[in-house]
């Protein structure tokens, strides 16, 4: 499974970042744990609230901010699974 992430949005504030809470990318395994046939690549996005971790949709690839995710690893990922 690849993981490419960013952080885009910190309360009020726009931050594009890589890293993020171990909680959140364990919530965000837990996810797509949970549904493995889904795609062969989307996006997840995740929000913190007083409730905890919310998922707030899934988008196909094609509708992705990739933010600060890893590009390269991304786009060799599609393209390992496209010639596989």
């Amino acid at each position: 499974m690849l993981l490419s992430l960013s952080l885009y949005k910190e309360g009020s504030r726009v931050v594009y970042r890589t890293e993020i809470d171990d909680d959140a990318l364990e919530f965000a395994r837990t996810l797509v744990a949970a549904n493995p046939g889904y795609a062969p690549a989307y996006v997840i996005d995740i929000c913190r609230t007083d409730d905890g971790l919310k998922m707030l949709e899934t988008n196909c690839i094609n509708a992705a901010g990739f933010y600060e995710a890893d590009l390269l690893k991304l786009v060799s990922s599609i393209d390992a699974f496209s010639a596989g």
